[in-house]
Formats: C-alpha cells, sequence, structure tokens
C-alpha cells in the first residue's frame, strides 16, 4: 500500500515536471504579446509626430507561426482625418497581393528594397502583423530591430484583419476567393482608395 501511494506520489511529480519545463520553453519562445486596444495607443503616440497615420503601412509583414508573407496594400490617411482606428479600411486584398519571404533571406530584403523606398520617401511605414497574440516567429526580431535602427521609419504590431486572413489563407489553401462576395463579420472603417499593389 505504502509503495503504491509513493510511486502515485512520484508519477505525481514527474508530471508536474514535465508540465512546468514544457511551460517554461512555451513561454521562451514567445517574443511579443500583442496588448489589447493596439491601435488606439499607436495613434495617440505618433498623432504628434507624422503628418500621416495608418493602419497599412508601405510594407506589411504577415506572421504565421513559420512563415512570412508581404503585402503593400495601403491607404494614406492625414492625420486631421477622424477615423474609427478600431475597423481597418477595405483594401481589396488579393491573394496574389501576399509574397512569401523565407526567413534567410528576411535581412536582405530589408536592407536593401526596403531601404530603396526609405531613400524615395519622408518617412517608410510599415506594420508587423500577427495571426494571434502571441508572436513566435524569429521573423519579428528581425523586423522590429531593424526598424528601431533606422531614422524616419515608424511600424505599428497589430492582429491581422479580417481581409489579411482570407486572403492569405485563400493563397496558402489554394482556395477560391473574391472580397467582393465575402460577408465580413467585423466590417470597414471610412472608404479611402488603396494604393500600392506591387509585385516584386
Amino acid at each position: 500500500m505504502i509503495k503504491t501511494i509513493l510511486f502515485i506520489v512520484l508519477l505525481q511529480f514527474f508530471c508536474w515536471s514535465c508540465v512546468s519545463v514544457s511551460q517554461k520553453k512555451d513561454e521562451k519562445d514567445i517574443l511579443y504579446i500583442i496588448p489589447h486596444h493596439q491601435q488606439e495607443t499607436f495613434t495617440r503616440r505618433y498623432q504628434q509626430d507624422f503628418s500621416i497615420l495608418f493602419f497599412y503601412g508601405q510594407f506589411n509583414f504577415v506572421l504565421t507561426d513559420n512563415q512570412i508573407f508581404l503585402h503593400q496594400r495601403f491607404v494614406k490617411i492625414n492625420k486631421n482625418e477622424k477615423i474609427n482606428f478600431t475597423k481597418p479600411p477595405q483594401l481589396k486584398l488579393l491573394p496574389t497581393d501576399f509574397t512569401e519571404i523565407r526567413l534567410a533571406d528576411l535581412p536582405t530584403y530589408l536592407s536593401t528594397f526596403v531601404l530603396d523606398t526609405a531613400a524615395n520617401n519622408r518617412t517608410v511605414m510599415a506594420s508587423v502583423v500577427a495571426n494571434s497574440d502571441t508572436i513566435k516567429n524569429p521573423a519579428f526580431n528581425t523586423i522590429s530591430n531593424f526598424f528601431q535602427s533606422k531614422n524616419h521609419f515608424s511600424y505599428v504590431i497589430r492582429n491581422w484583419t479580417e481581409e489579411e486572413q482570407f486572403a492569405l489563407k485563400a493563397k496558402i489553401f489554394k482556395t477560391a476567393y473574391n472580397p467582393d462576395t465575402m460577408h465580413w463579420k467585423v466590417g470597414f472603417g471610412k472608404a479611402f482608395v488603396p494604393v500600392g499593389r506591387k509585385k516584386l
């Protein structure tokens, strides 16, 4: 009887230790946790610094758990505009607007293509987009460190929008997608004319 009880206690301790180690590993893998209302915080922080506010930037890096995608659709918004940042503008994104970037190629892409854009613009705006509140993709550190090290570069970290979610999933899973026939749950804010449909 005593041996049985001792065995159960040891087994429980072993299981608890395994769970604890697993939790610590998972926590270590988390590179960033997106706070709630991040768009409102971003708006207040940068309103005085830039003549243009944005939800989408010239570069929108969408990070899944193990992939990096980029789209360059965005809208230009004057800071005097009254905007509801809880709803993004509609971009009419298509699956073909997304380009996948390998992690190994990311530093080269940032140091060439993004810097070339900076040479022709007063500011470079970007968004780092995640498919969940916790970012574990190692590309996050590469992108954020790059933008933090540059002057006149600004970026926001946010969850993906409905539009990004459905358009990107259509690309990944090769399914049909038409933004004009979608039944959007969240919807969109004020209508703006999107720009920046580019093909790398």
